[in-house]
């Protein structure tokens, strides 16, 4: 049975972190404004493979020959020759490398750098959602055009164009159009143990979230229904198996959280009732005051005054 955390874990790895950690032995074929894009050849990792993590940018790899698998909550894909794997942000995975003979290119970029600073970018909405799967096998004649466009991609980035972030950016949503275009993702299989695995990617996910930072920051997750999407199964699958699993429903342990945040925050911050309540994502101070009073027989108000902390 797998035990919910006692201290939140390392939030999602940033790229210059990931950089450092992963890929600091392995020599980059161009990059530009640090920490937001890179790119890399798969060919000098040889068979390095990588933990499950969730990161803050986006990978975009191209993989031409080699045999590997990415792994998800319950599903897997195993990839074999030509293959587009695009990885989202918001999604743990892992990357097992099966094969020594690796070849093509992989780019990370953050959403920061893939907008530019201007609004996203509505026609690749679809290949961006959550939930999407991440492997797209390639036909022999769809090859070509992503070795193309990254060729060329690579090629403005050994230059010192003023406007390079710009043509660089713009390559890089062609890649992704191109890869929009492509008709159905490749076949996925389940893992074995894949209510395990799904409970403890909720719970990471769940606890990622704390401690709250900021009251203008709210909590993202507050049901089952906002993890299901990220985890790629439904919500009552979800439910099922965090309940088998954990012997608690997703709803208890989200309640958990959120209570426990809330006496940190009552007890240990200046902020409002409302500030408190908004950061925890309940829409309206009254929601708060009747989750907490129902969950500890006290209102929020004689927990912040010291009397009320004497157990």
């Amino acid at each position: 049975m797998i035990k919910t955390c006692s201290q939140p874990p390392a939030a999602a790895i940033s790229l210059p972190e990931f950089e450092h950690r992963y890929l600091g032995k392995v020599p980059s074929v161009g990059g530009l404004q640090a920490g937001q894009f890179a790119a890399y050849s798969r060919a000098d990792f040889g068979q390095v493979s990588l933990p499950y993590q969730r990161r803050d940018f986006y990978k975009l790899s191209l993989l031409t020959r080699g045999t590997s698998q990415l792994h998800q909550a319950t599903r897997g894909w195993a990839i074999a020759g030509p293959a587009v794997v695009l990885s989202h942000p918001l999604v743990p995975h892992a990357w097992e490398t099966l094969s020594d003979e690796q070849s093509g290119l992989f780019c990370l970029f953050t959403p920061e750098f893939l907008h530019g600073g201007a609004t996203a970018d509505q026609a690749l909405s679809p290949l961006l959602a959550l939930g999407r799967d991440p492997v797209y096998i390639l036909e022999p004649g769809q090859l070509p055009a992503f070795e193309s466009l990254f060729s060329q991609l690579l090629t403005e980035l050994g230059t010192d164009y003023p406007h390079q972030a710009t043509v660089v950016r713009h390559y890089l949503h062609l890649l992704l159009h191109q890869l929009q275009r492509l008709r159905a993702p490749a076949p996925n299989f389940v893992h074995p143990t894949a209510a395990d695995r799904l409970a403890a990617l909720f719970l990471e996910l769940l606890a990622r979230q704390f401690p709250v930072a900021r009251p203008d920051q709210p909590l993202q997750l507050r049901a089952p229904q906002d993890f299901a999407p990220l985890l790629g199964v439904h919500v009552n699958y979800l439910n099922r198996a965090v309940r088998a699993v954990t012997g608690k429903t997703t709803t208890a342990h989200l309640a958990e959280w959120r209570l426990a945040e809330a006496r940190r925050l009552l007890q240990h911050t200046p902020w409002s009732l409302t500030d408190i309540a908004e950061a925890l994502g309940f829409a309206y101070p009254t929601h708060f005051h009747n989750f907490f009073k129902h969950h500890t027989g006290l209102t929020p108000q004689q927990v912040r005054q010291p009397q009320a902390l004497v157990v």
